[in-house]
């Protein structure tokens, strides 16, 4: 794996930690707060000819914070587990 490809999944896996409590936030009150809180952060990488993807949002609306992911091997579906497993 490459220096790049892990300073990637290491970013993916801080953004996960960060995101992962948003259920439990209050949304900001303004729009435009709310617009710069709405993430987005998806990407793929090839490991060992294993095929790793992910998807990773953050939505905001009046009354939610929303956090969702999906982390993916080959097609199917994980979690964040296997992109720690790759930087250990």
């Amino acid at each position: 794996m490459t220096r790049e490809q892990q300073n990637q999944i290491k970013s993916v896996i801080e953004f996960h930690s960060k995101h992962k409590g948003a259920y439990f936030w209050t949304p900001p009150s303004s729009a435009s707060a709310r617009k710069r809180m709405t993430q987005t952060l998806s990407g793929e990488v090839t490991v060992d000819g294993d095929c790793i993807s992910w998807s990773c949002s953050v939505d905001c609306s009046c009354k939610h914070v929303r956090y969702t992911s999906a982390f993916k091997l080959n097609g199917v579906k994980k979690n964040i587990r296997l992109l720690k497993s790759l930087i250990k």
